[in-house]
This record gives C-alpha cells, sequence and structure tokens, in this order.
C-alpha cells in the first residue's frame, strides 16, 4: 500500500455501535481510495468515520450513504454505496474509487 495525502494506516479493527438492537459488527480490515500511484489507505480517524457510515447505511438504520471528510487540501465526499470519493471543492467534482481491504 502506498500512503501519499493521507497518513498511512495499517490494518484496524472497529467495533461499532448501531442505534438498534442488533449486534456491534467487528470487521478487520482498512478502507483505501485509488490515487493515480495506486491504492492508498485513510488515516485511522477517517477509517472509522468512513466505516461508521458504511455500517449504518448498511444495517438500515441510516439513509445516508455518505460522509464528509477533510483531507490535507481538499474536503472529500466519500459514498460507500456507490464506493467513490468526491472532491466536493474541485471545479470538476474529481471522482476516485474507495474500497475496504479485509485483512
Amino acid at each position: 500500500r502506498k500512503s501519499a495525502k493521507w497518513s498511512k494506516c495499517d490494518s484496524f479493527e472497529l467495533s461499532v455501535s448501531t442505534t438498534n438492537s442488533q449486534p456491534n459488527t467487528i470487521r478487520q480490515g482498512f478502507w483505501e481510495y485509488l490515487a493515480d500511484s495506486g491504492w492508498v489507505a485513510y488515516d485511522a480517524i477517517t477509517q472509522a468515520l468512513i466505516e461508521k457510515t458504511f455500517q449504518d447505511f448498511s444495517k438500515g438504520n441510516s439513509l445516508n450513504s455518505t460522509t464528509v471528510i477533510k483531507g490535507p487540501e481538499w474536503e472529500y465526499e466519500v459514498d460507500v454505496d456507490k464506493m467513490v470519493q468526491t472532491n466536493v471543492q474541485h471545479a470538476d467534482r474529481k471522482q476516485r474509487k474507495v474500497r475496504f481491504q479485509s485483512t
């Protein structure tokens, strides 16, 4: 894995609380986006935000499949349903693929 603008984040384990009676889900792995140089892992805080959005959306606790994250230069919207990251500040609204890599 390459680490460019984001801090490198190794595999992590995340337990996410939900608002209904479903048990917490624990997944091991990491979220990445496809940069020009290859797949790059998000930092740990961003990992947790994206995973929380994924868990809430996939369990039906939220109709919203997106979360907004701030990178070093730009602000992005990550859509865990479409699996894309969109630069919401740039005029071109450049999109990049995202994925969850299980370990």
